[in-house]
């Protein structure tokens, strides 16, 4: 079985990935749920309790100061028992059957191999699928590499040294809706704005905290009238979670 281990910021919501883990919730073993820091006052984590199935929500751990995102990761790996370790962002959208495809992928590789989401040269934590027993060997630092790389790029330079790397090729349709975050922080200057107003929209339309519809309306409104996308369109990653 797998454990998702994924951070969240205690006053953002992701509604479509809620929507995502309670549908394919009997695929893993755990949903390990960090929660961060935030801009407001506001947090989520006891709705977020409430309405995944079977969470472990973790909103306490300690934080060296060197890197927030390094110490939570190796916090949540205490509370990891599956076998595999899927490293996951909010971010990344995926279609009905993606998650086994991916697996089954990762066991028809080989016993060394692990399985990610390719962005530019960078292996990203989008979307990375990795054996405990690989894990345990790499150093386990998922810090900034400053002027160098992002967080896991350490990590994943050193995972390369113990495990055959392969990438998302010819598995369904997945999307890594990348700054979608730190679009959520923003009053203008969104990054893809055209791609972040479709996904805010079809979001709304979702189960989710009336707070943050509510927030998510007036990003709408601050955003206007945006033509969409000319070759991007995020419809198909939502079909069957519109309430």
């Amino acid at each position: 079985m797998i454990d998702i281990i994924t951070c969240n910021p205690r006053d953002v919501l992701y509604p479509w990935w809620m929507a995502r883990m309670n549908k394919d919730r009997d695929l893993f073993k755990d949903i390990i749920i960090m929660i961060t820091g935030g801009s407001t006052d506001t947090d989520y984590s006891n709705y977020i309790r409430g309405h995944l199935k079977h969470p472990t929500v973790i909103d306490k751990f300690e934080d060296d100061g060197t890197d927030w995102r390094n110490s939570a990761i190796n916090e949540a790996l205490k509370h990891s028992k599956a076998d595999y370790v899927l490293f996951l962002e909010q971010d990344f959208l995926v279609v009905d059957g993606f998650f086994q495809t991916l697996f089954n992928k990762l066991q028809d590789t080989g016993h060394t191999s692990s399985i990610g989401f390719k962005d530019g040269n960078r292996l990203h934590p989008a979307c990375l699928l990795v054996r405990k027993s690989i894990l345990d060997r790499t150093n386990k630092d998922f810090s900034v590499d400053k002027d160098v790389g992002d967080h896991f790029y350490k990590f994943t330079n050193n995972l390369a040294e113990y495990s055959d790397i392969h990438y998302l090729d010819n598995l369904p349709d997945h999307f890594h809706l990348a700054g979608l975050t730190q679009n959520y922080r923003l009053t203008e200057n969104w990054y893809q704005p055209q791609i972040f107003n479709q996904y805010n929209k079809l979001s709304m339309v979702l189960q989710q905290h009336g707070l943050w519809r509510g927030f998510c309306n007036q990003i709408d409104a601050k955003m206007g009238d945006i033509s969409p996308h000319s070759t991007i369109d995020l419809t198909k990653y939502f079909e069957g979670f519109i309430v």
